[in-house]
Order: C-alpha cells, then structure tokens, then sequence
C-alpha cells in the first residue's frame, strides 16, 4: 500500500491517481522493474507455450501424415487384393465360354450341320486309296458306327483280295480315274439303297446318315507288260453313296 502525499489516502502500489483527490501519484523504479519483470515472465510463458503448441502441432502433424500414409498403403493393398481376386473369376469365365463353345460344335457336328471336309474330297481319298492299294485307308474313308465294328476286319480283308487286279507282276501301270457328278439321293433311291444295303456293305444304320449323295467313278488302269511290251487296260466302273457321318462326309456304301 501507499500514501497519496497531498491528501492522504491510502492507495494500491499501482495506482497512477489518488481516487479522493485526483493528484497524479509518483512511479516507483521498484515498481516499474517489477512490472518489466512481469511482462517478461508474461511474453516467456507466452513464447514457451507458442513453441509447446507449434511442437504439439508438428506431432499431430506427423502422426496425421502416417495415418494418411498408412490408409494409403492399406487402401492400395486392397485395390491390388481386388485386382488379383478378379484373374480367378476371369479364368473361370473364359474356361467356361470355351467348353460352352466346345460343347455347341460338337452337338453341330453330331447334328451334319457343320462338316470337316466336302462329299468330293472324300470320293477322291478314296479312289486314291485305291490307287496306292491302301485297303486299311480305303475302308477307313468308309462310315462304321461301333455296332459294325467286328465287320471293318473283314472288309479288309476282301478289299485287298479285289486290289489284286492292279497287282501284275514285272509292269509298269499308269493310273488314273474320272468322278462323276455328285448328286442329291431321291426318296425313292434312298429307299432302294438301303434294301440294298447288304451289297454296298453298309456299316452304319439308316438313322445315323445325313443328306445321303450319290456319284460314280470311273478308273482306268494301264498295264505295260515289260517281258512283252503289251499293254493291257483295265476299266472299272464303281458306284459311291457318299453322306454326313458324325460331323463329316463318309463313304457310306460302294460297289468296290
């Protein structure tokens, strides 16, 4: 406490008035070193507690910087998770598209609605199976369903005793053949064919045949005996009933 000199009434130490006279109370240089000293500690605590918090901000700071980095990483782990889930579920697709596909060509097959070859192709492997005297090829170009397989021996067998007429011992044979036009079988000659159907040695049954077809073939053979120097021609005239056969053309019957 002080004393205001003029009246006398008591004052706070800080006071710049005297509150009943109104004169202007003397500093101290006690009281504005304690002041000074005041402030200081003031702007100290100020400037302590600016720095704490700039520190505290700076670890919010980096602590939100991990976080962030850390989601980062995560969320892009988990794109990748996704993407790599997503192969299986492709191979899956794809290897489901390609049995469906697999599964459709093999019913157009089995239906004659799609064919591997064309009914020419097959008359001509055929002749030319004859002409290498390939019994095994010959009847290989013919249609056999499993309920004939006992008889493919066999025809065999009788198709290389038939060759022989193009077997001459000590000549020189020249071969060459002519296929006729082939055509589509009418219902009354698809009739007939099946009646003699024992003759064309058949071994496939009527319903397992589409779109039976028709032509004949004409092969020539010249025999140049070496020890004589004759020639010799042999001709033979064959009928071929060609149809689609398990997703091909097949040699169903022939006279030879």
């Amino acid at each position: 406490m002080k004393i205001c000199k003029k009246c006398g009434t008591s004052l706070e130490n800080d006071a710049l008035f005297c509150v009943s006279c109104g004169n202007v109370q003397p500093i101290k240089e006690t009281d504005i070193q304690a002041e000074e000293s005041e402030i200081g500690e003031i702007e100290v605590s100020y400037i302590d507690n600016l720095k704490q918090t700039q520190a505290d901000f700076g670890v919010s700071k980096q602590e939100s910087l991990s976080s962030q980095e850390m989601f980062s990483s995560n969320n892009a782990r988990i794109k990748r998770t996704k993407k790599k889930s997503k192969k299986p579920l492709i191979i899956g697709i794809v290897s489901g598209v390609i049995a469906l596909i697999a599964v459709i060509v093999a019913f157009l097959f089995s239906a004659g609605i799609i064919v591997i070859n064309s009914p020419k192709e097959i008359v001509e492997e055929y002749v030319e199976a004859i002409e290498k005297m390939d019994e095994i090829k010959m009847v290989d170009c013919r249609a056999c369903s499993s309920k004939y397989e006992d008889r493919v021996f066999e025809l065999r067998e009788e198709t290389k005793e038939e060759l022989e007429i193009f077997d001459e011992p000590n000549s020189l044979i020249e071969f060459d053949y002519e296929i006729g036009k082939i055509e589509k079988v009418s219902v009354k000659e698809k009739k007939e064919f099946w009646k003699a159907s024992d003759w064309y040695d058949v071994m496939v049954d009527e319903d397992e045949v589409k779109d039976l077809r028709y032509c004949g073939a004409t092969i020539t053979m010249t025999a140049v005996d070496l020890d004589t120097e004759r020639e010799n021609l042999v001709f033979l005239d064959i009928e071929i009933y060609i149809g689609k056969y398990k997703g091909a053309w097949k040699i169903i019957g022939t006279s030879f």
